[in-house]
């Protein structure tokens, strides 16, 4: 469960100033973030039916805060239990080892798909998951392999199952029909087998590569 007690401080708040000049202010300005635009920390913060938006904080010196709806928010099933044992205060939900720029692009997700349908159990292990990707998600996956990697981490992190099984399903295809050698080479993986090693694996897993 996600740590409420603490929170990352935001880089570039400027330090107070002398008492001669004005006075100290006690609690930092913080600066949010909503649809990916900066905007000064006013509040308080409702959606268009008046409902208190949810804050998610980074950490870090470059946290910042997100707001998003409670129904987005509930998509994580992490944050989902943790709304469920916290007051009903407006805090931030501190959101730990997440870089901002991964947490954006997973709430850009939960916003374009908020109005799904779970899918159902019998889909869920159907052949669709061998169907390329395509249409908003396809270009939602059009990122580099470090983002890519931190967005199957924060997915498993928050417990949002279908952005974990889009992104793992995007390294699938990456690597579908490379050789070892290929896929070391892409994601820069070390060889750690002696060639005898790895004769005798390919050996053991000739039926692999039967038609």
């Amino acid at each position: 469960m996600i740590d409420v007690a603490q929170a990352p401080v935001v880089e570039g708040v400027p330090a107070p100033m002398a008492e001669d000049d004005a006075p100290v202010v006690e609690q930092d300005a913080l600066m949010a973030e909503e649809d990916g635009a900066p905007i000064e920390e006013e509040g308080p913060f409702v959606d268009e039916h008046g409902a208190p938006l949810i804050q998610l904080q980074t950490s870090g010196e470059n946290g910042k805060i997100f707001r998003v709806t409670e129904k987005v928010a509930k998509i994580s099933v992490t944050i989902k239990n943790l709304l469920e044992d916290v007051d009903d205060e407006p805090l931030p939900i501190p959101i730990q080892n997440i870089e901002p720029h991964v947490l954006q692009m997973v709430i850009e997700y939960c916003k374009h798909h908020q109005d799904d349908e779970p899918p159902k159990e019998e889909e869920a292990i159907s052949d669709k998951r061998l169907e390329p990707i395509a249409g908003w998600d396809k270009e939602f996956c059009q990122v580099d392999q470090a983002t890519l990697f931190h967005t199957i981490l924060a997915a498993n992190f928050l417990d949002i199952k279908p952005l974990l099984d889009l992104t793992c399903k995007r390294v699938a295809e990456m690597i579908r029909g490379k050789s070892p050698e290929e896929i070391r080479k892409q994601f820069n993986i070390k060889n750690d087998f002696t060639p005898e090693e790895e004769e005798r694996i390919k050996k053991e897993n000739e039926w692999c590569e039967e038609p």
